[in-house]
């Protein structure tokens, strides 16, 4: 509709135009004047079209801006929103990880506290002979079961060592736990909580041979290592408990004879787990 009133609009210009100019001349000046009216209004409507155009284009730059625009403030607020979401689940993971963390953490405490807790208790005074490459012992020790659960399976393995000074005793201990925990003679099948073993007073005795080859000597360290052994319970092997020491055997200043040594034990050369 718009096309066609302007058609109409360029044509009654040029009828106008013709009248006002060219009606007065001679024929001959009168098809020039007409040619060239008609050829005016022919390009006054190409530039209009043109015109036309153009604002059209301008317009729909204008709309394509616009749309643009609310292109962007839609992508940006769904890229807002993942971010946001990605950073809610975040929290949430981080919150589930730290739940579940004290969680585990809580169990760990309440299983520790629940657990059995066997302890050695000894007599300070030992009967202690020396015989070169070995020796014998003669010591007296209970087991005591500090915790809230019975211990299975209680038992002692101990062994004497001798060698230079201190060098490497948490080492020895050490390999002597292990060595422990793969062997030895069965204990006390259960020992309830607050439950300790009555064994007759100073029944503890054997002899040991040294692994060095040659006899005692001045400045020679004495050692008694012990690994007391127990599980937490009656069918599994891999939850046990261990107290392990390193105690040193030195002659008694007090007393002379049978019974005439000392077990001193240094805290800081312990393993308990």
């Amino acid at each position: 509709m718009r096309g066609e009133q302007s058609a109409k609009n360029h044509i009654s210009f040029a009828e106008d135009r013709i009248e006002r100019t060219c009606i007065s001349l001679q024929s001959a000046a009168l098809m020039q004047c007409i040619k060239e009216e008609i050829e005016a209004a022919s390009d006054h409507s190409r530039a209009e079209r043109d015109l036309n155009a153009q604002e059209a284009m301008a317009l729909w730059a204008q709309l394509m801006t616009v749309v643009t625009g609310l292109s962007l403030l839609v992508t940006g607020a769904g890229v807002y929103y993942v971010r946001w979401t990605l950073i809610q689940t975040a929290d949430t993971n981080i919150a589930a990880v730290s739940a579940a963390t004290a969680a585990n953490e809580a169990n760990q405490i309440m299983r520790q506290e629940q657990r059995p807790w066997v302890v050695l208790e000894r007599e300070i005074y030992c009967d202690f002979f020396e015989r070169g490459f070995g020796c014998s012992l003669t010591w007296s020790y209970e087991f005591i079961n500090k915790g809230k659960s019975p211990a299975y399976d209680v038992r002692l393995n101990w062994t004497v060592i001798k060698q230079d000074g201190f060098v490497k005793l948490p080492e020895r201990l050490g390999e002597f736990v292990t060595t422990s925990l793969n062997g030895g003679l069965p204990g006390t099948p259960i020992l309830f909580s607050g439950e300790r073993t009555d064994h007759k007073k100073f029944f503890a005795g054997g002899g040991v041979s040294y692994a060095r080859d040659k006899s005692i000597a001045e400045g020679d360290t004495i050692a008694l290592l012990t690994c007391l052994s127990y599980r937490f319970t009656h069918a599994s092997e891999s939850e046990r408990g261990i107290e392990a020491r390193l105690i040193l055997i030195e002659p008694s200043p007090n007393f002379y004879g049978p019974f005439g040594h000392t077990l001193l034990e240094y805290s800081n050369m312990r393993i308990i787990r």
